[in-house]
């Protein structure tokens, strides 16, 4: 019987050191697993911070360019309607001189028909 029991225990311990010697297998390969996802969140994480800081440089390079083109527009805008009110007032001034040319033309005609009318 003490032998039948012994056995038995034999039994019982030499499972027990195969089982754990099983989650030791289960306990190393999980840590390994563990370490893996540590090492890809790491290149995750670094990856991620890179994508955020460009695309915040990319925001603060649209604000420049939408402020500059905004300013262009407003120069350009200005620009226009001064150039606009010089050729108005150009438009003014040759309207003038056709006029005046005119007017002398017909002063002219006028002067060369009653030289002609006395002769």
């Amino acid at each position: 019987m003490l032998v039948t029991w012994k056995e038995e225990q034999n039994l019982v311990l030499n499972k027990l050191v195969t089982d754990i010697t099983d989650l030791k297998l289960q306990c190393t390969t999980i840590q390994k697993s563990n370490s893996d996802i540590q090492e890809a969140m790491i290149y995750i994480n670094k990856d991620y911070e890179e994508m955020r800081n460009k695309v915040e440089l990319l925001g603060k390079e649209h604000e420049e360019y939408t402020k500059y083109i905004n300013e262009r527009l407003e120069t350009t805008v200005r620009d226009g309607s001064a150039h606009s009110r010089i050729i108005k007032n150009l438009e003014k001034k040759i309207d003038a001189l056709e006029q005046q040319a005119r007017r002398f033309a017909i002063s002219r005609f006028v002067k060369s028909l009653k030289g002609a009318a006395k002769t």
